[in-house]
């Protein structure tokens, strides 16, 4: 009985009887109970049963490593969701054979080896890099938890820029510049290729200057900034005083010395661009006022709930604006005037 459970999905028996569908091409079959001659027979003329039973676990192997690429990853949908009677049900449909799993069996096997797939075929294609850039961000979400994220952008042997995601790991403790240059470092260590990075790509956040101010370098000479010991505000950031801009070659002789450390921060164009720009909305007569009346509005709409029904009435939504994309001002604009 345990050996058909594998290629046969059971009825609950009545009458002595039982019936069940044959998970490799979906017909149903019924015999006595204490029997099971038919659903042997069925196997039988087909082909050997060893063949069966590793094509079925091919195929599941196949539809679980699927179902984790696709959708608890691409769609980032819980793992949670294979346990779900709605989700089961649903595969019974299109795939009588798949054979369901645990949410456990996803996160603690197949997940990490997922990971550790991914993590090889990182470092086998950075072998063939010499030279590349990193970028580096700290952020907290809703919740209040912080996350510092790690990204490499080179040229492949083909000229094709490629950026890849090294690390994105929980940052506890507070936003210091020596915690987050340890941690850049770990990472980089943990693949091998400190050794290869060109320039570091980060805000302008006192922490970030901090940290990479020697480049990747442990060696440290006395240098502070104001408000250093302060926890990192990567979107409320408006230190104008504090920006640090660097010029990507400070001679005609820019070249790779692999004898110091070659590693050197430069800031991140965008985000100083987008601080300027909000900067000329702030000074500039009569818009500033105005347009701090209609930031109001969202955290209005997000507290109260009179608001909130008038929009759900007009069938309008507003999004909070943000200081470092004045862009979402814009939108914010837009949508009052319409």
């Amino acid at each position: 009985m345990n050996f058909l459970k594998q290629f046969f999905e059971f009825t609950r028996p009545g009458n002595n009887n039982i019936s069940g569908q044959c998970k490799l091409c979906g017909k149903l079959y019924a015999d006595k109970l204490k029997s099971m001659g038919n659903f042997h027979k069925h196997l039988k003329p087909k082909t050997d049963t060893n063949d069966y039973s590793e094509n079925l676990t091919t195929n599941v192997i196949k539809i679980n490593q699927a179902m984790l690429e696709e959708l608890i990853v691409r769609c980032n949908l819980p793992p949670s969701i294979i346990e779900r009677n709605g989700f089961r049900n649903f595969f019974k449909m299109v795939a009588p054979k798949w054979k369901p799993a645990s949410a456990r069996h996803f996160r603690k096997t197949l997940l990490p080896s997922l990971l550790n797939n991914v993590q090889d075929k990182i470092k086998n294609l950075l072998d063939s890099v010499d030279h590349l850039c990193i970028t580096v961000d700290v952020w907290t979400d809703r919740r209040g938890r912080s996350f510092v994220g790690v990204s490499e952008h080179f040229l492949d042997l083909e000229y094709v820029p490629q950026a890849l995601l090294l690390d994105f790991l929980r940052l506890k403790g507070p936003h210091t510049g020596e915690n987050i240059q340890n941690i850049t470092i770990q990472i980089l260590d943990n693949i091998k290729i400190k050794g290869k990075v060109y320039r570091i790509i980060t805000d302008n956040a006192s922490s970030m200057i901090k940290a990479y101010k020697f480049g990747l370098s442990v060696t440290d000479v006395d240098y502070t900034i104001k408000d250093d010991n302060k926890q990192q505000q990567d979107d409320d950031y408006d230190g104008l005083s504090e920006w640090l801009l660097v010029d990507w070659c400070e001679n005609n002789n820019d070249l790779f010395d692999k004898g110091d450390d070659p590693a050197k921060r430069l800031s991140y164009f965008a985000h100083s661009l987008q601080l300027t720009i909000g900067d000329g909305l702030k000074y500039t007569p009569y818009l500033s006022k105005s347009l701090s009346k209609c930031i109001k509005l969202p955290r209005r709409s997000h507290k109260s709930t009179k608001v909130a029904d008038i929009l759900d009435d007009i069938g309008k939504t507003i999004n909070k604006s943000n200081m470092t994309r004045w862009s979402l001002n814009i939108f914010l604009l837009n949508l009052l005037l319409d």
